[in-house]
């Protein structure tokens, strides 16, 4: 997943979208790349967002992450 091109919300369903094997290749690859902390900080921004549905929609992958 080229996420660089995803914008927040984009990431947060394609993450609430992935199987519980998609979502742990996931942290792996992004852990192994750096790139995870950027993912991360991405869905926090949106957990703080006015827009209900963004906000629950990035909590809810930060879920799934288990970060939360």
């Amino acid at each position: 997943m080229e996420h660089r091109e995803l914008s927040s919300h984009n990431l947060a369903e394609a993450i609430t979208a992935m199987t519980d094997t998609e979502v742990t290749q996931y942290i792996r690859d992004e852990r192994k790349t750096g790139r995870l902390s950027w993912a991360v900080r991405l869905l926090n921004t949106d957990v703080l967002s006015p827009d209900d549905l963004r906000s629950e929609r990035a909590m809810e992958a930060i879920r799934r992450l288990g970060f939360i």
